[in-house]
C-alpha cells in the first residue's frame, strides 16, 4: 500500500456546512483515519446491501429506518439507500436506478 493515495469521494460536498477556517484541520483528520489501514479489514462500519423495498432488518426483524440517499460513485444513475436498524444499529443499503 505504499505511496498509494485514497480519495474519499464527497468530502469537500460533506464539509461545505464547516466553517471555512475549520475545514482544513478536519479534511487532514479524516483523511488521516484512512491512512495506512489493511484493506482487507477496512476502518468504519460495513453496509450491507439488502434487496429493494427491504423494510425489516434481515438480522433482528427491527424496522429499517431511511436515512438517506447517496450517489454511487461508479455510475450517474445509480444510488444507494442507507437504511438503520435502530433495534441492532445495522447499516444496510438498497441499489435505487434513476429512470
Amino acid at each position: 500500500m505504499d505511496g498509494k493515495k485514497w480519495k474519499i469521494v464527497g468530502l469537500e460536498q460533506a464539509l461545505d456546512s464547516v466553517p471555512e477556517s475549520e475545514r482544513a484541520a478536519l479534511t487532514a483528520e479524516i483523511e488521516s483515519a484512512f491512512t495506512d489501514f489493511d484493506p482487507d479489514d477496512p476502518p468504519g462500519e460495513r453496509v450491507i446491501e439488502v434487496a429493494p423495498n427491504t423494510r425489516t432488518c434481515p438480522r433482528c426483524a427491527g424496522a429499517l429506518e431511511e436515512l438517506g440517499l447517496v450517489p454511487d460513485p461508479a455510475s450517474t444513475t445509480t444510488r444507494h439507500v442507507i437504511l438503520e436498524c435502530e433495534a441492532c444499529d445495522a447499516m444496510f443499503c438498497e441499489r435505487h436506478e434513476e429512470q
